[in-house]
């Protein structure tokens, strides 16, 4: 029965991938075009506007994590358009897998996706930003652990809001009041350090959210900097969070399809 399941998974991951490739270059493109304009942004306008020299690194790095919440903002109203009206997912339901091993080829798909569009960012940025971005102390290993464990975090949560919520509450209030908040209260933009050392009740609450170990994390494992959040706390916060999103990932599937 499993090995049925595992094939069926399988199948359907090669199908996203076929899709994908036939999609490569847009998306490549996309990335590309996003790349330039963030490096001439973080590189030249705000450190001409006064911004020192060590947050270009920093900063670049969280606006690499924006991107991946505003792709996964679009792949959740991408389901939710699903089920709503086209009910895709209700041939995939009658497939031989059951909704673990379907959830699990919905995060894949949204993973890879994700890979496409941000590995320029990081490689080709990194590259672009020259001396602003020293990779002299880099951490290969722990930054793909932390790279693929914040893709599924935000896979898993943003994929879990599109089944808990409707699409015209999801449309109207999601940003303003879930991602707002997550944003407002987390270290994604700035080095934690620097937002203890402004307000240091601020990097307290940022300790309890996600985001800021994702966003610390990449810099921890990217930078020439020992002032970010160890990257094995990050880790195990993230494998944390990813636990509970998978949780709450069946638990509103469940609901918004089977809701008796």
């Amino acid at each position: 029965m499993h090995t049925n399941h595992a094939r069926t998974f399988c199948a359907l991951v090669r199908r996203d991938l076929y899709v994908l490739r036939g999609a490569f270059v847009k998306s490549f493109l996309d990335g590309i075009l996003i790349l330039l304009t963030q490096v001439v942004i973080t590189r030249y306008f705000f450190p001409y506007l006064g911004m020192p020299q060590e947050l270009i690194a920093p900063l670049y790095i969280g606006t690499v994590v924006m991107m991946l919440i505003h792709q996964n903002f679009s792949l959740s109203i991408e389901n939710l358009l699903d089920l709503q009206s086209e009910r895709i997912i209700e041939y995939r339901l009658i497939l031989p897998i059951t909704p673990p091993w379907l959830m699990a080829s919905y995060i894949t798909r949204w993973i890879l996706r994700m890979m496409v569009t941000t590995s320029p960012l990081i490689i080709l940025g990194a590259l672009l930003l020259g001396p602003a971005f020293p990779l002299t102390n880099i951490q290969p290993g722990l930054f793909v652990v932390i790279y693929l464990l914040s893709a599924l975090l935000f896979a898993t949560y943003f994929l879990a809001s599109s089944f808990a919520y409707s699409y015209d509450w999801f449309i109207n209030n999601f940003w303003p009041r879930r991602l707002d908040p997550i944003l407002t209260f987390s270290a994604f933009l700035f080095p934690w350090y620097r937002i203890t050392d402004v307000c240091w009740w601020a990097g307290v609450i940022s300790l309890a959210n996600p985001v800021t170990y994702v966003a610390e994390g990449c810099r921890a494992t990217l930078i020439a900097n020992t002032n970010y959040l160890n990257p094995l706390l990050c880790i195990a916060i993230l494998s944390g969070a990813c636990i509970v999103g998978a949780y709450w990932l069946l638990s509103s599937m469940y609901k918004r399809l089977d809701p008796v």
